[in-house]
């Protein structure tokens, strides 16, 4: 997909909710999960370090009542593979339908995370984003996020060296 690029969108929390927007070319996907069971604005944060720490997946869990989500990160060397999943739990099973998928360059699929965050993030100051998604921002993790995708910008690989 390199002709597309990944854009991800967070609508600034509200009341314990808020709105995912994912969109490569002509395909768009959202959803609009609650901060129950899940922190999934720091599991993001922490999927998107591990990932750059060459973890080989990564999941985020995402709650929109009475579907769940995941977002899956596999990477295998500098690429990474992202897909999201539906989850219907029912009397009858479970479905996990993939909804979204995009591949790329280890940058081509963070950043477009890490910008959508920061977008959320300058929504609202750290009190009020707390008191609309009862959880606090992942502030110190965000840093490190920050300082990491600053470097991979730079040095053009984003694999922390051993």
């Amino acid at each position: 997909m390199s002709d597309q690029k990944l854009k991800i969108d967070f609508d600034a929390p509200e009341a314990g909710w808020t709105r995912v927007t994912l969109s490569a070319g002509e395909h768009d996907y959202q959803f609009v999960p609650s901060h129950v069971p899940y922190d999934s604005v720091t599991e993001l944060v922490r999927a998107l370090l591990k990932i750059l720490d060459n973890y080989p997946e990564a999941i985020v869990h995402w709650n929109d009542e009475p579907v769940q989500h995941e977002f899956v990160f596999v990477s295998n060397g500098g690429q990474v593979d992202f897909r999201v999943y539906e989850i219907i739990d029912s009397v009858v099973g479970r479905r996990r339908d993939e909804k979204f998928t995009f591949g790329g360059s280890r940058y081509e699929v963070l950043r477009p995370f890490w910008k959508g965050l920061r977008d959320m993030q300058s929504r609202q100051n750290l009190e009020e984003y707390e008191r609309q998604w009862r959880e606090p921002f992942p502030e110190c993790e965000m840093v490190e996020l920050t300082r990491r995708m600053k470097e991979m910008k730079l040095n053009g690989s984003g694999v922390r060296s051993v």
